[in-house]
């Protein structure tokens, strides 16, 4: 009996000891999973703000080196749809895309079935086989050249007010034509009036100065001849170019 009883007494004893260790881990435990410290709190504050403060200082950077982008869509004088994206690199910098409607297959497919009629018209007359071959060979040869030297797909206008105006023109297969004229040679942009089948169009034209004669123009250069976009698309790249023109007047 006395010696059962030691046993239990030791038993509970080492028990309540299991219990204090255990609850010294638990305690060091939930210190350990407890509130960080202050200035570890601070210091993660400080990296995530200087990891952020790239992007939060875009926002303080001047308007003139901000990139904006504004995108609309406009009718030509044909009543075709028409985007035209604004892009403002600075403030003297400035650049225009008007994108041109596409190909149209209904086009494409009647001009190809007229030549094929044509030339299986002559096929029936004359019993040669020379015909269709040639209009096959015509058909391939007039696609290409319309591709690469008729069809545009987009045209840009790049004005820099210390440089001068890059017109350019992107072709349906890819091609590029571009042209750039000076500053110095330009006298102003307008818009013009013209007569185009039987009714008054509106175009956007740059004028350029005479080398001896400054007040004297001496050429008239046309804008967007392929897209042929109507007033009010004209007006808002007039607008444009009259800002940066006067800067430079001012200057």
């Amino acid at each position: 009996m006395l010696h059962s009883r030691l046993n239990r007494k030791n038993r509970n004893e080492a028990g309540g000891g299991g219990g204090e260790l255990s609850s010294t881990r638990d305690s060091s435990f939930r210190r350990r999973e407890g509130p960080p410290d202050r200035r570890a709190a601070g210091s993660y504050s400080k990296s995530r703000s200087r990891r952020h403060g790239g992007l939060c200082s875009l926002s303080l950077l001047p308007r003139r080196w901000e990139m904006a982008e504004e995108e609309r869509s406009f009718l030509t004088v044909s009543g075709q749809s028409i985007t035209l994206q604004r892009c403002q690199h600075s403030a003297a910098c400035r650049e225009f895309q008007v994108r041109c409607p596409r190909l149209q297959l209904r086009s494409l497919s009647a001009a190809t079935c007229s030549v094929w009629l044509a030339a299986y018209g002559l096929f029936v007359l004359t019993q040669n086989s020379v015909v269709l071959s040639a209009a096959i060979f015509v058909t391939l040869i007039g696609l290409l050249v319309y591709l690469h030297f008729v069809k545009i797909d987009q045209e840009s206008l790049l004005i820099v007010g210390s440089l001068g105006i890059q017109m350019t023109s992107s072709y349906a297969s890819g091609k590029e034509s571009t042209a750039f004229i000076e500053m110095s040679q330009i006298k102003d942009v307008v818009i013009n009036e013209a007569i185009y089948m039987q009714k008054v169009i509106y175009y956007l034209c740059i004028l350029l100065q005479d080398p001896v004669e400054p007040h004297v123009v001496s050429e008239v250069v046309p804008l967007f001849q392929s897209s042929k976009p109507r007033l009010d698309c004209l007006v808002e790249v007039y607008k444009s170019c009259q800002e940066i023109l006067g800067q430079k007047k001012k200057s």
